[in-house]
């Protein structure tokens, strides 16, 4: 489907805030299919935002940026797990906490950083262990200002390693779209 809208037309998206256990999983909602805003009568998911504010509404987009990386992160995060209680669980929350509750968004941020930084670091030394040198180079290299560099952050070689054996996790897709 296509929507047609100006700059003019786009409205102010709200100010969001997910604070306890049951608004974070709203926001895993909003993330696909809300009405927060609604354009021709449709709802536009938070997960479109982007695309909306970046070209159209550059001020605006500025303005949400930042929030809207942490939705992302946080609603792959919790898509990344099996189910919402095991989610919880890996919170180091227990899964039948109220709904109510206030939950620290913060902390769910940072054990989810420490579970990418310890992906990525496994990643990379079964990377490293599995090529020889040659090999490595050649994966595992890229060019910048017209000269070869091989890869030393393990980021950046987990990423490469993921991808070239079809393996890739949400954390590697949301920063191949950030460069788009």
């Amino acid at each position: 489907m296509t929507i047609r809208y100006t700059s003019k037309s786009l409205p102010e998206p709200p100010l969001l805030t997910y604070k306890t256990k049951g608004d974070l999983e709203q926001l895993v909602e909003d993330w696909t299919s809300s009405s927060l805003i609604t354009m021709e009568g449709m709802g536009i998911p938070l997960s479109l935002w982007k695309k909306l504010y970046k070209q159209t509404r550059p001020g605006v987009w500025t303005r949400i940026k930042d929030q809207w990386t942490k939705f992302r992160f946080v609603v792959g995060g919790y898509k990344s797990f099996g189910s919402s209680e095991e989610f919880w669980i890996a919170m180091s929350l227990s899964p039948t906490l109220s709904d109510s509750k206030v939950v620290s968004f913060k902390r769910i941020s940072d054990i989810l950083r420490r579970i990418r930084m310890d992906r990525d670091k496994a990643d990379a030394a079964m990377a490293r262990d599995m090529y020889d040198e040659m090999e490595f180079k050649k994966i595992f290299s890229y060019r910048k200002h017209g000269r070869e560099h091989i890869m030393r952050r393990d980021q950046d070689v987990a990423r490469r390693y993921r991808f070239h054996n079809k393996q890739t996790v949400y954390w590697d897709e949301e920063d191949s779209d950030d460069e788009a």
